[in-house]
Order: C-alpha cells, then structure tokens, then sequence
C-alpha cells in the first residue's frame, strides 16, 4: 500500500581517476603504500608440529545392534588416548588406545600431516576396530584439530560379522585444561588431572 518514487539526479558523483584501476595497491586499506600482511586464520592451537602430538579423551561405542550383551540404547564410553606421530623412515600415523589397552589400537591409520589437520593414507592397514576404512568413509578422519580439540562422532562401524555400533571419540591436546563446565569430561578425568597436577 505504499508507492516508492525514485528520481535520478543530475548531479554526477565525483570519481577519483587513480581508483578507476584498482589504485596502485588493491591491498592498500589503511592508507599506507605498503600491503597488508595476509590475514591468517587462528585455530587457537598451541602445539609446534601436529605431526609429533598426544591427546587424552574419551573413547564411545553406542547404537549397538547384533552385539550379544549390548542393547541399542547402551552407551559404553572410556578413557582413550590419541596419537599422531612418526615412524623411523618418516612416515605419520594416527591411533587411538582405548584405556586399559595399550597393545590394541582401537583406530589406526597412515596419515598425511598439515599444519591444520590430518588426512589417512588408505592403504589397506587402516582400521576402525575390526572394520578397513574404504573411500567413501576416508572423510570421517580428515581431522582438523580447533583449540587443541579433535573429534569424531558417530561413526558407522559395520564387522563381518554383523555386530555394529557407531563410534566416536572426543580428545584434547594432552596437559591442556578441560571447560569441566561445558565438556564432557572422560571417565577417570580427575585421576588424569590429579597427575597433571603433580608432575
């Protein structure tokens, strides 16, 4: 119910010449002849080399179906601790132990290193419990770690025997402080902080 009327003016703006091409320095923002320096992207991470770093987290296997004992509704979550690290000849991996297994990898991969995330090399020995991680599936493990955080949730793990459950996990850089407010803190989080405290 209301009409807009727009008029053109007569009145041309003023355009200054030496714009007209971008001016000299398309990165001269603040007025000065030298270009800005790039803008970076702050992940809030403390560690120098992704590549040579522990973690401490819990582990969760939930969503069960066709395990003897387990209902789908059960949650079962441990302590774990997560690796990336180096081989002799250079190469990187990544690993997760749930606790009380030290022997036994619950996840464990080859790994591409980057200073902001991990990717795997699937060459047949990457693993999720019992189950190869194909193609389709390599995404869930492009991990970007955010203040000194990584994570996966729900992962679909599928065994030749038909048990399966999804499967997650949730790690900090290890020695960095828990939000005991705002995260979900590992089973035996205060046996972990007690020895941080008294290293």
């Amino acid at each position: 119910g209301m009409t807009m009327v727009f008029k053109r003016s007569d009145t041309k703006p003023e355009i200054d010449p030496a714009l007209l091409d971008g001016g000299d320095d398309e990165y001269d923002i603040d007025g000065t002849d030298e270009p800005d320096p790039p803008y970076t992207y702050d992940d809030g991470n403390t560690y120098d080399d992704l590549g040579n770093t522990n973690w401490y987290g819990w582990f969760r296997m939930e969503n069960y179906k066709n395990v003897p004992n387990r209902d789908y509704f059960d949650t079962d979550t441990y302590d774990c601790w997560g690796y990336i690290g180096e081989s002799e000849d250079g190469s990187h991996y990544f690993e997760v132990y749930r606790d009380g297994m030290p022997d036994d990898p619950v996840i464990t991969m080859w790994v591409n290193v980057y200073d902001d995330h991990i990717e795997p090399i699937l060459d047949g020995s990457d693993w999720v419990l019992d189950q190869h991680i194909d193609d389709s599936e390599a995404y869930n493990f492009n991990i970007y770690p955010y203040n000194d955080c990584i994570s996966l949730f729900m992962y679909d793990y599928e065994g030749d025997d038909g048990t399966a459950c999804a499967v997650s996990f949730y790690m900090r850089l290890d020695g960095t402080e828990w939000n005991e407010e705002l995260e979900e803190l590992p089973p035996r989080y205060e046996e972990y902080k007690a020895a941080l405290a008294n290293k």
